[in-house]
């Protein structure tokens, strides 16, 4: 994407917020309202968005389906934000959604970067970035849309969708209350916000109060439902596959049919035991929306799993797994992560870079785990909304944390990730997916 562009969307401000769908019916409307598609599926939640998406797109690509998909932040390039069949989209594509979006607006080319918002419309960053990712699905006519929420639900751009036929909801729980709400209640009624008249309702496991919510809505409103542990849910021994098992769940390409039906998979990319419930979920939802005659097979689903690329979620970075990362950056991400290490890395000593952004609460995770064998690095990294990292340090160090003096990236990089180091076993980074994104980013140009 040419840099003058980037820039502007940028200026835009990424947590410049503006809540409502006026503005983003008004640039679609010129554009021939391309939100209007057939087969959007429409995914909100706290957590395994992201990963639940690229599964259910991975087995959607398999089976013979295009796609174009939706997901945020992005980590090196901006073109990761809109997927189409899988990959990110092209330059090309980019560039021309850019400036039809533009002339949706009423901003003039030529004067980019003199913009003061006085365009027909004044969109925000995530309004003007969604309607160039619905332009492009169109020009590509793809046969699904997969769209992921970025802020809440009810009031997010993405909501501009009309007729999705599944809302998904993967794990809801507590993040930007500021916008949200303090309570699990009012968080959830805003995720909930996304359900339309026809679509079929699919809920991963949650937590007992948002699991009667969801239940409650969807019973006054007669929208059919499929919830984890009822209409789906997996079962893993102590060695051997995940036994997944479907229950009564309806389908949607075929109305008025139940599916009844099982697998067993026996590995996936993706890591960590959260990663089996957000399986579970984009099964469900894979099962429902598939014709029976382009279903994959059970050894193709599998085959299908152990292929998805999902960077920055439990990730390692060398062969010898001594570098990992992981986006968490909130209570619920990070109680996975440190699931994923008590289970993997029992023993290891570990230096864990990180930061985090304003208002997040990580400290109350990190509670709940002996952290004994674990030293902390703060890292100060570029971007805007970062907690004061200070703040950060000072944080680790009054909870009792053993904690290092403050670096940036670049001497991360440097001093822990480009040479071996016998102190530490393991190096982990995560806390913000943006401080993932500078890692990355340097990582890459360094290849480069």
């Amino acid at each position: 994407m040419k840099k003058q562009y980037k820039d502007f969307l940028y200026r835009l401000g990424v947590f410049n917020i503006k809540l409502g769908l006026k503005n983003i019916q008004n640039i679609l409307a010129p554009l021939n309202n391309p939100h209007r598609h057939p087969k959007t599926i429409h995914l909100a939640g706290t957590n395994g968005k992201g990963s639940t998406l690229v599964s259910i797109e991975k087995l959607l690509l398999e089976s013979g389906y295009t796609t174009g998909a939706t997901v945020s932040p992005h980590l090196v390039a901006f073109n990761e934000r809109f997927r189409i069949n899988g990959e990110s989209i092209s330059d090309e594509l980019l560039n021309e959604a850019f400036l039809k979006v533009c002339e949706a607006c009423g901003i003039s080319i030529d004067n980019l970067d003199d913009y003061n918002g006085d365009s027909r419309v004044n969109p925000t960053f995530f309004e003007f970035a969604i309607s160039m990712a619905f332009y492009a699905f169109q020009q590509k006519k793809v046969d699904y849309i997969l769209l992921e929420t970025g802020l809440g639900g009810r009031l997010d751009a993405s909501n501009i969708v009309e007729n999705p036929i599944a809302c998904v909801f993967t794990k809801i729980d507590y993040d930007h209350q500021e916008f949200l709400g303090d309570t699990l209640e009012l968080i959830t009624n805003e995720k909930l916000g996304i359900l339309k008249e026809g679509a079929h309702v699919f809920a991963a496991e949650q937590q007992s109060c948002v699991i009667e919510q969801i239940q409650k809505v969807c019973g006054e409103r007669q929208f059919e439902y499929s919830m984890a542990n009822q209409n789906f849910s997996f079962h893993r021994g102590n060695t051997g596959p995940v036994s997944y098992s479907f229950k009564n769940l309806s389908s949607i390409a075929h109305p008025g049919k139940k599916i009844d039906t099982s697998i067993q998979i026996d590995g996936m990319a993706l890591k960590g035991d959260h990663q089996l419930e957000n399986l579970s979920t984009a099964l469900a939802v894979y099962f429902s929306v598939i014709d029976d005659n382009s279903r994959l097979s059970n050894q193709q689903i599998q085959s299908a799993l152990k292929q998805i690329i999902w960077p920055g979620r439990i990730q390692y970075l060398n062969t010898q797994k001594s570098i990992l990362i992981d986006g968490a950056h909130n209570l619920s991400g990070m109680h996975s992560l440190l699931t994923f290490l008590d289970q993997n890395h029992g023993s290891d000593r570990i230096l864990f870079a990180t930061t985090w952004m304003e208002g997040k609460e990580i400290i109350p995770a990190l509670k709940e785990f002996d952290l004994n064998r674990v030293t902390f690095l703060p890292v100060k990294i570029e971007m805007v909304g970062t907690a004061q990292i200070n703040n950060v340090s000072n944080s680790l160090i009054q909870n009792g944390y053993q904690t290092l003096p403050i670096i940036n990236t670049d001497t991360l990089l440097t001093e822990y990730i480009q040479q071996e180091t016998d102190e530490y076993d393991l190096i982990l980074i995560g806390g913000s997916l943006y401080l993932l994104g500078e890692v990355l980013t340097r990582l890459k140009n360094e290849s480069d």
